[in-house]
């Protein structure tokens, strides 16, 4: 039996609208009362290896923050520093290892702001909460990374010190307000999945859905579900049945090819009574894979909350940030979870005096000689009696300072997917096959009350403590002999502090400091415009939803600037006609570009990263936590 009739309902909705099925449960709570991000295990998750993933505890719009921003820790030429070439052995061998295992979980700089830290070499950058556990899946991507936030972060406002030299200068990232982004709605419940950039999708695309099509094949199951309530009456269980084959063989086949039609068959109920489950459950992807989707109830019975913090200014000395309270925490509570990334070998962040290889291709070793560590290990924790160290993926938690008289502490987690069996391994069996996920994790707690708003303190530890103060009295007496200035020259976040509410200036109204550059982020429409000064191009809107484009920012200058009235565009406060020479010093004008499309950047080498003597001390993990079978050092 065929109904003619039913091609064109399908063809139609094969047309498709554009419209996904969305479920969202609504909560009439304040935001400060609920949880907005979650940790939780991840639908990419196998029964050999748990991955953690990210919820969303509430429903977002696209282009707002998920989550906190958080800091961008970068690492310098890793593998040069930390594993050695002039043998194979078993320590080389882990360490390489190591390093790959890393890798897999950072980022190229660009998303922090990091992109010209240095002029040679490779820089990947530690991004903690999003960064570590964001998921990967291209058909559901919901967030992306905002440059422009890293780029042109503010000064914090009690950083009024801005231009004196402290012994808190290198200790800390200057790389922060590091911001994920939601790139489409997202329902309360969902899994954050991050864009990875093209070189991560691997998958054929003849033969998988795009995300599109999903949310096309959804409209489609919404109007056949309408089809078979409005003819329920008309229809017996036979015909029910070959017109729902019809439409899934024949009308799906002929519309999107035969190789996505199986798909979609492995993807649907194979009877029509089911098809209502597939609304319910939020659309197809959503009931394939239901653990896509959580409701809260699930989420706070098998997550961990992970917004009661963010980041503030700290009330530390020299500390620059802290994390800060969002919400009220009991004694005894939850103040963040802690996945664990392990590193055998904490010799993997020593750092060495490198150069160029004669094919000048990679950096190698110039001596043995230890010059220093990579800042990332401020930021890890460890203990005195062990090689073994951990980078926290925990989001905001690396802003969580010392203190002496702390309200938190670490310990151990009860949730069932901590490894707990891991803490009687020896420490290089912790990167075998078996274990080369993260399998770790840690809680942070309150250890009193504490009130929203306040600063969230640990106890680092004493070989931390005696080793601080060590180094600012050895900052001090450095600074008496003359041996390192009192005071340094504005950073590009003191520049674009500065520059945020008032127009750059031009190259005749201001030289920039030697240690930092001006660029904007420059794309220009199709036109017979020449590029002079009597004749310039125009700047182009990208289509990121921000003007500011990593990938296109160039070193320029401003020739003039005008104010913006508010009925011109209320967003951009000034607009710019610059100037910028490409490789052989021909130099091109264009108009029009947006206050947002401009900022200092630091020069290479000369951020405060680069500061030399920075402190460097990994921080302890408590004596009577830590286990015996990782203490291999004596």
């Amino acid at each position: 039996m065929r109904f003619p009739i039913l091609t064109t309902i399908v063809i139609a909705s094969l047309g498709w609208n554009h419209q996904a099925c969305t479920k969202a449960e609504e909560t009439n709570a304040s935001e400060a009362e609920t949880c907005g991000l979650y940790l939780a295990v991840s639908s990419t998750s196998t029964a050999e290896e748990t991955n953690w993933g990210l919820y969303s505890g509430r429903d977002l719009a696209p282009r707002v923050s998920v989550g906190f921003p958080d800091v961008g820790i970068n690492m310098i030429n890793l593998r040069a520093h930390g594993v050695p070439t002039d043998a194979e052995n078993d320590r080389n061998t882990l360490l390489s290892r190591t390093v790959d295992f890393l890798e897999s979980f950072v980022w190229v700089p660009d998303p922090a702001g990091a992109k010209f830290e240095v002029q040679n070499g490779k820089i990947i950058t530690a991004i903690a909460g999003a960064g570590v556990l964001g998921g990967f899946n291209v058909k559901l991507t919901n967030a992306n990374w905002k440059h422009s936030a890293a780029y042109r972060r503010p000064r914090l406002e009690h950083e009024n010190d801005v231009e004196k030299n402290h012994p808190g200068r290198g200790a800390s990232t200057p790389f922060y307000n590091v911001m994920l982004e939601s790139s489409t709605e997202i329902s309360q419940g969902s899994e954050i999945f991050v864009d990875y950039g093209d070189n991560w999708e691997d998958e054929d695309k003849e033969h998988e859905l795009t995300k599109d099509e999903y949310k096309k094949l959804d409209e489609t199951v919404v109007k056949m579900v309408n089809f078979f309530e409005k003819h329920k009456e008309e229809l017996d269980a036979d015909s029910k049945q070959e017109i729902f084959q019809f439409l899934m063989q024949d009308v799906l086949s002929a519309a999107i090819g035969p190789d996505k039609a199986h798909k979609v068959g492995t993807l649907l109920p194979t009877v029509p009574d089911e098809l209502p489950r597939v609304v319910e459950a939020g659309g197809s992807l959503a009931y394939s894979d239901p653990t896509i989707y959580r409701k809260l109830e699930w989420l706070d019975e098998h997550g961990r909350c992970m917004d009661n913090i963010k980041a503030g200014a700290s009330n530390i000395s020299y500390a620059g940030r802290g994390a800060m309270a969002t919400r009220a925490i009991k004694q005894g509570s939850l103040v963040a979870p802690v996945p664990l990334i392990q590193v055998p070998d904490r010799a993997v962040f020593n750092m060495y005096n490198l150069q160029l290889s004669e094919d000048g291709e990679t950096y190698i070793r110039t001596s043995d000689d230890i010059v220093g560590e990579q800042m990332i290990i401020n930021y890890s924790f460890g203990h005195k009696d062990s090689s073994l160290v951990f980078v926290p993926a925990g989001a905001i938690v690396n802003l969580i300072n010392h203190g002496d008289t702390p309200n938190a502490k670490m310990v151990w987690s009860t949730h069932p997917s901590h490894r707990k069996m891991w803490l009687n391994f020896k420490p290089e069996t912790l990167l075998d096959d078996e274990q080369m996920y993260t399998g770790l994790l840690m809680e942070i707690v309150a250890t009193r009350d504490i009130e929203p708003g306040e600063e969230i303190l640990l106890d680092y530890g004493p070989e931390w403590k005696a080793a601080w103060d060590a180094h600012v009295e050895s900052w001090k007496g450095r600074l008496a002999k003359g041996e390192i200035s009192e005071t340094r020259a504005p950073t590009a976040v003191d520049l674009n502090t500065k520059y945020s509410e008032q127009p750059y200036p031009s190259e005749s109204e201001f030289a920039a400091p030697e240690n930092v550059c001006l660029k904007a982020s420059l794309s220009v429409e199709e036109s017979d415009a020449t590029g002079t000064l009597e004749n310039p191009k125009t700047w182009a809107t990208p289509d990121e939803f921000a003007n500011l484009n990593p990938d296109t920012l160039v070193n320029m200058h401003v020739v003039e600037s005008r104010k913006v009235e508010d009925e011109e565009d209320g967003d951009e406060p000034f607009r710019y006609v610059v100037k910028w020479a490409n490789n052989n010093g021909e130099l091109t004008f264009v108009k029009e570009v947006p206050h947002s499309a401009i900022a200092f950047v630091d020069m290479p080498g000369m951020s405060d990263a680069f500061t030399e003597g920075a402190f460097r001390h990994v921080i302890g993990i408590p004596d009577d936590i830590f286990p015996k079978a990782w203490r291999n050092r004596k």
